[in-house]
């Protein structure tokens, strides 16, 4: 579902000043029995994730309903909530409601838009946990900023309005992106696999230890690109494609590609309006 679509169905005029509010704080221990994952998938709200030294997951919710009167609050107590599942491979905590599929609370409705009536509500889901250090980490959100430190498993850190901010990395790869914000990644061990950071509108900063050696392609049209490491420039790779009536067709990668050390794991950068930097610690 196109993304715009989703921000148009649950944007709604009274949210700055709606009618009737209910606010509580939820508090959560979840042990993972096993498990090293976990995904958090929300829609209005900041996640700040913090890795300690526990072997368990602790979860400190401020949720705030807003709806456009009375009425609609009810109905948005029975409607909104925050789904906590333990899932084959993984733990997921999720902002579910009536535009989430009804058998997994990570993916749109698919019939949203088509005859859904407007809902004059919305949660807020403030997200703040505490995590084992190893653990696998998945969090995303539309609307809030979102902090990942100390987390030295594989990371994917996702949101649409607010920045990205990673500190203390040491996962085997790690992908992070934002529509409109700042991403910000430090890295205390260089990640070992392929990694991706973007942001359309935004700097993107990113800072690796002194021994890196990696790959790396940018996309930028109004920026800059910078870094404090030496590099040498790649050439662009032709790709060779088979068309369906039969022909061959070459498509030029025009990609700016650098190599640092000697090279190794492929880092892609992307990014519209701003700076992308790569930094030495």
């Amino acid at each position: 579902m196109s993304l715009l679509l989703v921000l148009a169905l649950l944007g709604v005029s009274w949210e700055r000043n709606p009618g009737a509010v209910d606010t509580r704080t939820i508090r959560e221990a979840i042990p993972l029995e096993g498990l090293r994952s976990l995904t958090v998938d929300n829609i209005n709200g900041a996640i700040t994730v913090t890795a300690d030294g526990g072997n368990d997951i602790r979860m400190v919710v401020s949720e705030r309903l807003e709806a456009a009167d009375q009425g609609w609050l009810e109905r948005a107590r029975q409607d909104l909530s925050l789904r906590i599942e333990r899932r084959a491979d993984r733990i997921v905590v999720c902002a579910d409601g009536p535009f989430r599929e009804p058998d997994d609370c990570t993916e749109w409705l698919q019939e949203m838009g088509r005859h859904q009536p407007r809902r004059m509500y919305r949660a807020v889901y403030e997200i703040e946990l505490r995590v084992p250090r190893s653990i696998d980490l998945a969090v995303r959100t539309i609307e809030g900023d979102l902090s990942v430190t100390g987390v030295r498993g594989r990371l994917e850190v996702n949101g649409v309005q607010g920045d990205v901010v990673i500190e203390g990395a040491e996962g085997p790869a790690a992908k992070a992106g934002t529509v409109n914000g700042t991403v910000h990644v430090r890295f205390t061990g260089n990640p070992r696999e392929d990694s991706t950071f973007s942001s359309i509108n935004g700097e993107i900063d990113v800072v690796f230890q002194p021994d890196l050696s990696a790959d790396f392609s940018f996309e930028t049209m109004n920026g800059e690109i910078l870094s404090d490491f030496d590099y040498r420039i790649l050439p662009a790779v032709a790709h060779r494609t088979e068309s369906r009536k039969g022909g061959t067709t070459y498509r030029l990668e025009v990609d700016s590609a650098i190599r640092i050390g000697g090279g190794g794991p492929h880092h892609r950068f992307k990014s519209i309006n701003g700076d992308i930097t790569i930094r030495r610690n």
